[in-house]
């Protein structure tokens, strides 16, 4: 995982992140191939805070999707 703020990401979730950068305040995250946000339906969050970001951590979930399929292949 690549981590271009200052937050802690905890172990149970390195593993499932691609990387977690912010922009302009904003804070983003990407997960790797075979998981998701299951707030967010995608592989992508956003969040204001880092504290809303902790929260979005905690939703990622395996995913089977056609685009993790390939990117895993």
């Amino acid at each position: 995982m690549e981590n271009k703020t200052n937050m802690k990401v905890a172990k149970k979730h390195v593993n499932k992140l691609e990387v977690v950068y912010g922009e302009r305040g904003d804070i983003w995250a990407e997960t790797k191939p075979g998981y998701y946000f299951t707030s967010t339906g995608c592989h992508t969050a956003h969040e204001y805070s880092q504290k809303d970001m902790y929260k979005e951590f905690n939703t990622i979930e395996e995913c089977d999707c056609k685009e993790c399929e390939e990117r895993i292949a």
